[in-house]
């Protein structure tokens, strides 16, 4: 069904106007569209909204980890890969279901099947390579409610396909390496579990400016520290970190970011994986729910009562040995159906099952058993979710100080130059849920100089307050500073504010 709705809106949009695509009342005051796209952005086109229907749906667009929605856009070597990454938001009051995604020029997007609850972000990806010259093709995302109701939006997506070596503008990219392998797919390289493995991050400056303030950030081990925070155009950095080898199967997402001096934030993430094989016969599951990773209490929020609920369980040979007879069961659910009943070493398969919503807390456990020359092995995991008829909301309340004054616009206070700046980054949760690992990006403050009063943890109305010091600079100083948290599903909640200050000679 989602590949018959995404050739159809291919179609459509390969020979209907734009106007018969996207309705006057569609686009965002404000912004005129003409052969160049948007007038300013990023903004959001969203369809328009009869009386009764759902939605709207709100789409931004990003390129290689930079914004893509407005003219432009970012500017990408030709015949390299462009990753695309596509924020989809119910931006409506009822739940959504069958999210398709489709980019004019580029294809369906993967979206994850499952249920859109009011407020709820989910993000789509898709790849392409670049051409040359300027890319600027719809993206339409549609989506429905329970009764067949369809919320759609149609927003721009830009990039500006460049010879290689003349990428203009702010540029970076992340490459990570797991034990000398490119380990981007799973499962990844196979080593000896405890073993010492580097772990390599290789950043380079892709575009023709300088760039400052370099933060990389491995989920797997928080901040990694680089020898430089300054890449010139060309430069390269990188860093390393060593690690024992956990047994089993790993899997982790590292991050780049750094800034232009015009406050222009560049970013590029790259995911990792790797097997910690044990010396004998071993076997591990990873029990998932709607793609989640609920391991503890209360797990993810999902659905409302009657919609359905997909289990994936992810059974891979992490030993030295052939597996055969694997057999796969949930605490709850009974037998699950797999392809397979035997496993190589690093082979993995995935197992599946489904249920209905109901409201309430509910815990379970994948199981899997599978024999060897050498004997029996099992292993389980804990899958918790919870059913609520409210979505999960999540807001931070951001605000940056220097000298004591909010200095959102320049000029800002008047600072001696050479003296010390104190800032005070004030940080308030005002969700109904919980955020972890709250973490500064300041791309002049390194992460050493910046100290908290609390845990990086905070619940609905409770505020964390950090503070540094910083050599002041001779003239106008801006920075765009970056405030970013996980919740418990594993989705980022960030926010953003700018800080100015004049070093006075």
């Amino acid at each position: 069904m989602r590949k018959g709705l995404a050739t159809l809106a291919a179609a459509l949009l390969a020979v209907l106007p734009l106007s018969a695509v996207v309705p006057a009342r569609a686009v965002t005051p404000g912004v005129a569209l003409d052969s160049a796209g948007p007038a300013e952005g990023p903004r959001v086109q969203r369809a328009a909204v009869r009386s009764g229907s759902p939605g709207p749906l709100v789409v931004t667009v990003r390129a290689n980890g930079r914004p893509a929605g407005r003219s432009p856009g970012p500017s990408i070597e030709t015949g390299t890969r462009v990753a695309w990454s596509y924020e989809v938001t119910n931006g409506g009051s009822t739940n959504l279901r069958g999210l398709s995604l489709w980019h004019n020029g580029v294809g369906a997007a993967g979206c994850p099947d499952r249920p859109l609850a009011p407020g709820e972000t989910v993000r789509c990806g898709a790849n392409s390579l670049a051409g040359l010259g300027a890319h600027r093709r719809a993206v339409l995302a549609r989506a429905a409610d329970a009764a067949g109701a369809e919320a759609r939006s149609t927003v721009w997506a830009h990039y500006q396909g460049v010879a290689p070596g003349s990428a203009g503008g702010p540029v970076i990219s992340l490459q990570t390496f797991v034990a000398g392998s490119d380990a981007d797919a799973p499962p990844g390289p196979v080593v000896d579990a405890g073993s010492t493995i580097e772990f390599r991050y290789v950043v380079r400056n892709k575009g023709t400016v300088d760039l400052w303030g370099l933060w990389v950030r491995d989920d797997a081990f928080g901040d990694i520290a680089c020898p430089t925070r300054r890449l010139e155009p060309g430069g390269k950095v990188v860093c390393v970190v060593r690690r024992a080898a956990s047994a089993g199967v790993n899997a982790a997402s590292a991050e780049a970011r750094a800034w232009a001096a015009t406050g222009a934030e560049v970013g590029d993430s790259d995911r990792h994986h790797y097997i910690g094989a044990t010396a004998g016969a071993a076997v591990d599951i990873e029990a998932l729910v709607e793609g989640f990773d609920g391991d503890f209490p209360p797990g993810p929020r999902l659905g409302r009562p009657g919609e359905t609920i997909r289990f994936t369980y992810v059974v891979t040979n992490v030993g030295r040995r052939r597996l055969a007879a694997v057999r796969v069961t949930d605490d709850a659910r009974g037998a699950v159906t797999c392809p397979a009943r035997r496993l190589a070493v690093g082979e993995a398969m995935t197992c599946r099952a489904t249920t209905v919503a109901r409201l309430g807390e509910f815990a379970s456990s994948g199981r899997v058993t599978a024999s060897a020359v050498t004997g029996a092995v099992t292993d389980a995991d804990p899958v918790y979710y919870h059913v609520r008829e409210e979505p999960r909301v999540h807001q931070l309340a951001f605000e940056v100080t220097v000298k004591g004054k909010d200095a959102d616009a320049p000029p800002g206070p008047n600072i001696p130059a050479g003296g010390m700046a104190r800032f005070v980054y004030t940080i308030t949760y005002t969700g109904n849920n919980i955020v972890y690992n709250v973490t500064i990006q300041d791309p002049f403050v390194p992460a050493s100089r910046i100290s908290c009063d609390g845990d990086r943890k905070l619940v609905s109305g409770e505020t964390l307050r950090c503070t540094a010091r910083a050599v002041a600079k001779p003239g106008p100083y801006a920075s765009l500073v970056t405030v970013v948290s996980w919740d418990a599903d594993g989705r980022r909640v960030t926010a953003q504010d700018w800080v100015h200050y004049y070093g006075m000679a």
